[in-house]
């Protein structure tokens, strides 16, 4: 008698038999994805070796806080951002981001982030995402690169995000990327 799926799906899941053939499924399974996984990244070009052996040339980047920066993170804890917002009228804008956009070409502080390296499904993502182009992305490669974001700087969560802020991220995961180039 052959013995398919529909067999052992129909036993007792408590017996040695359908224990021992479900112990078979998850080892073929896991091995089905580890070679899938090592070809894809044979397919897209490059491999996690060849990526470890690039992270462990450059497994730092460099981020600088720009003045504008420094300035509008000193006036949200002051509470002056806050007042200044309440008392714009609405539709007039205040002018803080063009004088922050502007501040922000004066580098105030320089600061080394150690990072994780990137799996070749993330350089894969990343690299095909073209963030270098035009730096703009959908709300859900968002998501995505905030789990990357989270994975490769160590964190354990990133607070809500922003465009503006999810900006500085984006620019860090592109440094991140250019340390493979």
């Amino acid at each position: 008698m052959l013995k398919n799926k529909e067999y052992y799906e129909a036993l007792d899941k408590r017996t040695n038999e359908f224990k021992e053939w479900k112990k078979t499924q998850d080892i073929q399974a896991n091995d089905i994805a580890d070679m899938q996984e090592f070809a894809d990244g044979f397919i897209e070009g490059i491999a996690q070796e060849d990526l470890k052996a690039k992270h462990e040339a450059s497994p730092t980047i460099i981020t600088t806080l720009g003045a504008g920066d420094l300035v509008e993170n000193i006036a949200k804890v002051t509470g002056v951002k806050a007042i200044v917002e309440r008392f714009t009228p609405e539709g007039k804008d205040c002018g803080c981001d063009k004088r922050k956009e502007v501040l922000n070409t004066i580098a105030v502080l320089k600061n080394k982030k150690k990072v994780e390296c990137l799996t070749v499904e993330e350089y894969n993502y990343m690299s095909g995402l073209n963030l270098f182009a035009n730096g703009k992305v959908s709300g859900e490669d968002v998501s995505r690169l905030q789990v990357i974001y989270q994975r490769v700087f160590n964190l354990k969560t990133i607070s809500g995000c922003t465009g503006c802020s999810f900006a500085k991220k984006l620019d860090e995961l592109k440094a991140v990327l250019n340390t493979y180039k």
